[in-house]
Parts: C-alpha cells; structure tokens; sequence
C-alpha cells in the first residue's frame, strides 16, 4: 500500500515539476529521516530569506521545523510546516502548486508522521515553488 501512495505521490510531484528532488528526498529520508528532513527545510528557509526578505516570519518558521526535524521530533515540525504553509503570500506558490501544497498539510494536519509521503509531497512542492521564484528573477 505504501509503494502505491507513493507513486501517486510522484505523480502529484510530476505535475509540478521533476520527480528528482522527491526521489532524492525520499532516498536520503530512509537512510537518515532526521538530516534529510532538517537539511531540506534548511534550504527552504535560506530561500524565503532570499525571495521575501520583507516577512522575517517566515525564514524562522522554516527553522524552527528543520530544527524540530534535526531532534527527531517530526510531530511538531509538521506543526511547524503547516504553520509555514499557512502563512505563505498566496502569489508566492501557483496553480497546481498551491492546490497540492494546501492538501499534503491538510493530511499532515490529520494523519501526522504516520503518512511521511505527504511530508514528502510538501516539502517538494514547497522547494518547487521558490524553486521557480528563483529561476524567474534569474530570467528576469
């Protein structure tokens, strides 16, 4: 059942772009789920400083979850990633981004660590976004 999900989650993460980083996500977060999850939001974080520098917020939500993720307490850095998502200016993750961004921390929210592919789905979308809001002020 798992490997059906997450092909379905490869599917959403098609749609949004590459599967590769998902790939590579999902790979280093079964050899080492703590550094996998906390290097990723890392990169997130430096992102939204970089792309929004006028919401400081948000950089420190990224922190706090990869901080969470680093100690091994996935609960409250899925806490922390949904607080993030929420929090995120709707012109900064388009349409499907958004719609599938929105769902994952809906399922986190009920489902928790129990259902790591939409942990996974999140943090891919989210990267894919400011992914996108990075390759469109490099073309700019």
């Amino acid at each position: 059942a798992s490997s059906v999900r997450f092909e379905l989650v490869l599917a959403l993460a098609r749609i949004c772009g590459k599967e590769k980083p998902l790939v590579r996500l999902w790979r280093a977060v079964r050899t080492n789920r703590d550094t996998a999850l906390s290097q990723t939001m890392d990169t997130v974080r430096r992102r939204l400083a970089r792309f929004l520098p006028e919401d400081p917020q948000l950089p420190l939500l990224a922190h706090a979850c990869g901080n969470c993720f680093a100690y091994g307490d996935v609960e409250n850095g899925i806490g922390s990633l949904v607080r993030l998502v929420r929090c995120l200016p709707s012109h900064l993750v388009t349409p499907p981004m958004d719609i599938i961004l929105e769902e994952s921390v809906g399922q986190l929210s009920r489902c928790g660590a129990d259902r790591i592919e939409y942990l996974l789905l999140a943090i891919d979308t989210l990267g894919k976004a400011l992914q996108d809001r990075s390759q469109a002020g490099a073309s700019a």
